[in-house]
């Protein structure tokens, strides 16, 4: 999936509404894709967003389907470290100079390859003022944190799924 036709879409999405209810992409083998819109993503603690990801994971593969690649849309505040140490330790909900942001992760499973792109805005009453943009393409090691309890999840359901076989 193109990550930035994705992210046009949720802009649309984000200047007629006024918010953008998360969306995860999954397109399997064939190239068949389903949306999953999360709506409560995070909306508080019985909707932990990392646990949500990881339950879809299992759902998609108890559903039998064998996932090439996992896009996820959503609203996010960004926010940026003044020195490299203090990266993990940033809250961006937190941080008086954070941004909100569109961010659209691609994770692609068959081959490891993984993008973010960023799209920074501000609303200012009923208009979004759209800032600079961020695009990354990540090495193997790079890390996606929000999609990986989904391929937890993924995988999890499948090594049951396997267990059940041999025993």
């Amino acid at each position: 999936m193109d990550i930035k036709e994705v992210a046009n879409i949720a802009k649309k999405l984000l200047e007629k509404d006024k918010e953008l209810v998360p969306i995860l992409f999954v397109e399997d083998i064939k190239g068949k894709k389903i949306g999953i819109t999360l709506s409560k993503f995070g909306a508080d603690k019985e909707h932990d967003k990392y646990k949500m990801m990881r339950d879809a994971g299992i759902a998609i593969s108890e559903k039998g389907v064998n996932v090439k690649e996992i896009v996820l849309v959503a609203e996010s505040w960004i926010a940026e470290a003044k020195k490299e140490e203090d990266a993990k330790n940033i809250v961006p909900s937190e941080c008086l100079d954070r941004k909100e942001a569109i961010v659209v992760s691609r994770w692609n499973i068959s081959n490891n390859e993984r993008e973010i792109h960023i799209q920074i805005f501000e609303k200012d009453n009923d208009k979004i003022i759209w800032k600079e943009i961020k695009d990354e393409k990540m090495d193997e090691d790079g890390k996606l944190n929000i999609l990986e309890p989904f391929i937890e999840g993924l995988f999890q359901a499948k090594s049951k799924s396997t267990d059940n076989l041999i025993n």
